[in-house]
Order: C-alpha cells, then sequence, then structure tokens
C-alpha cells in the first residue's frame, strides 16, 4: 500500500500539490521520496527519524499488511510468537510477508500469556484435542494421561479402577479377591461389584463375573464379596 504525493515538505511529511497542507505518513507507513509506503508487515514507523520505518519488528507481536497498528501476540489465546517470521522478511519478496508472527499452538498444547517459538506442552493427566488453544482439558474420571503434551486420555481397563488421572496406568487399583470389574474407564472402588452370596473368588483383579466359583461341598458363603468359601462346622454338612 502506498500514498503518492506530490512534494516533501521540509519539517516532515508531504503534500498532496505544492499549495495543499503537509501530510504525515500514518504510523504504519514509512516516507519514500514523495510517497507513504506501508511498512513490512510487523514492523511500523519509527518515530523521531524522518518518518522512516523501523529497522525492529513489533515487540512480541505482528502488523499484517494493511493493518494500521501490532498487536501483542498475548493478547490472543492460543497462540505463540514466532521470532524467525519477521526477520526473514525482505522488501524485495513478497513471500516473506506471508508467514504470521502469532502462530496458532497445535494439539496438545496451549498458551495463556507470553510464548515464544512455541506453546506450553499440557501437562500430564490433561490433554488438548484442538489448536489454537489457550488452556488443556482434565482427564474425566476414568481415564488418565502420564505423558505432558498429549492429544487425548486413555482409558482405565478392566477387573479395578483409576483414581489418579496424572500418573502412570493412572494409578490403577485392581479390584479385591471376592469382586470384579467388567467395565473399563472406572474411577471408584463402588466399581468392583461383590460376588454374590453362596460363590467366592481368590482373584485380585478379576474382570469377569466367571471367576465368582459356587462353594464347592462341605462349605458355604452367607455373604457377599467372599474370596474363600467357608468350611461347615462340625456335625453339619453341604452336599450342594
Amino acid at each position: 500500500n502506498q500514498i503518492l504525493f506530490g512534494s516533501v515538505c521540509s519539517h516532515g511529511g508531504a503534500q498532496l500539490h505544492g499549495k495543499s497542507w503537509c501530510f504525515k505518513c500514518p504510523s504504519f507507513m514509512g516516507l519514500a521520496g514523495t510517497s507513504c509506503v506501508e511498512c513490512l508487515p510487523d514492523f511500523e514507523q519509527q518515530p523521531g527519524v524522518g518518518e522512516l520505518c523501523a529497522t525492529d519488528p513489533c515487540p512480541l507481536g505482528e502488523r499484517p499488511l494493511g493493518s494500521d497498528a501490532c498487536t501483542a501476540c498475548k493478547d490472543k489465546p492460543g497462540v505463540f510468537y514466532n521470532t524467525s517470521a519477521a526477520a526473514a522478511r525482505t522488501e524485495s519478496d513478497p513471500t516473506t510477508w506471508i508467514q504470521p508472527s502469532c502462530v496458532e499452538c497445535p494439539t496438545g498444547s496451549f498458551a495463556d500469556g507470553v510464548a515464544v517459538d512455541e506453546c506450553f506442552a499440557c501437562p500430564a493427566g490433561e490433554y488438548q484435542d484442538l489448536t489454537g488453544q489457550a488452556a488443556c482439558t482434565r482427564c474425566p474420571a476414568g481415564e488418565f494421561q502420564a505423558e505432558r503434551g498429549q492429544t487425548s486420555c486413555d482409558t482405565c481397563i478392566t477387573g479395578g479402577y483409576c483414581d489418579a488421572a496424572a500418573t502412570c496406568g493412572g494409578g490403577f487399583t485392581p479390584c479385591p479377591a471376592g469382586t470384579y470389574n467388567e467395565g473399563q474407564g472406572s474411577s471408584s472402588s463402588d466399581d468392583c461389584q461383590q460376588c454374590p452370596p453362596g460363590t467366592s473368588s481368590p482373584t485380585t483383579g478379576a474382570n469377569s463375573s466367571e471367576t465368582c466359583a459356587s462353594c464347592r461341598a462341605g462349605t458355604y458363603g452367607d455373604a457377599s464379596g467372599l474370596s474363600e468359601c467357608k468350611d461347615c462346622p462340625a456335625g453339619r454338612y453341604q452336599n450342594d
């Protein structure tokens, strides 16, 4: 973009013609001969040096071509400042004007303030499957993620429950003997189901009701959740 003037004023600015007012170049343009020419993207006019474009880019921000002011990257949620973009821009190669200086965070990361050349990796126990986000999402109950910078969480396996979203394996706790859990994604010991009366299971971390075996002859189970059946007392028997 440029504004063409007929002559240059002695104290800065330029005139549309010999009898017009002296006009100062806008802040996003610099004086080049008798014309106001837009500065390179991410650059503005440097005050006090004869209306010339600055040699240093916007501080930790950007000014896209055609915009009249710099915008700080930190004011845009979910972006980081790319230091190489402005440094690569040249007057002679317009293809160097395309790359933005404020870049969206990729998946698995976030930025909620000043981030330079990369965003912050999501912490363990959280994930982000979208780009350009200011925060990560905590793994839901029954899921976990022990690694940083991830785009999803893992589901707790059968046979127990997971109550620590940020640890390896989700802090998996197996169901105790006498119980079982056939479902994935459990987050509480309440999800461990007790074997019914008349059965028992010595297995820890059982993931099927089939581990609850009927009491053998001479034994009995008078309660739920037994790890082993009880022997019949003296003088009594059980042949079922």
